[in-house]
């Protein structure tokens, strides 16, 4: 497991990756550990698009965009599952939402994901 915490905007957030032989379990988390809405993406076979559904909705439209992007993005990295988990104690917004999606993706690939293996 890594985890990275992430100052933005003001907000304090806990990124945490788990790696798994086949894939990967992610989460965002705004002031404590905790689970929030969650989706998961699967890539079936190399070159193709994930196939991605929402478990648990957000309310928040820009956590939706940010847990489904993170979930694709890992999917597509690892060529593996991917459930991604976002809990924040309110409108995330886009800024926040990149910022915290390029720290995720960073974990991902350079903690050993590059080549696919999950």
């Amino acid at each position: 497991m890594s985890e990275n915490t992430v100052s933005v905007q003001g907000r304090t957030f806990f990124v945490q990756v788990h790696r798994f032989e086949n894939g990967v379990f992610a989460a965002i988390s705004e002031n404590s550990h905790r689970l929030g809405s969650l989706a998961v993406s699967l890539v079936s076979r190399p070159g193709a698009a994930p196939v991605t559904t929402t478990i648990i909705p957000p309310r928040d439209p820009t956590c939706a965009f940010l847990m489904r992007m993170a979930a694709e993005q890992i999917s597509s990295r690892t060529r593996g599952i991917a459930a991604v988990s976002v809990y924040a104690n309110g409108e995330i917004g886009a800024p926040a939402s990149k910022e915290l999606l390029e720290v995720l993706v960073e974990m991902i690939t350079y903690g050993g994901e590059k080549d696919g293996s999950a």
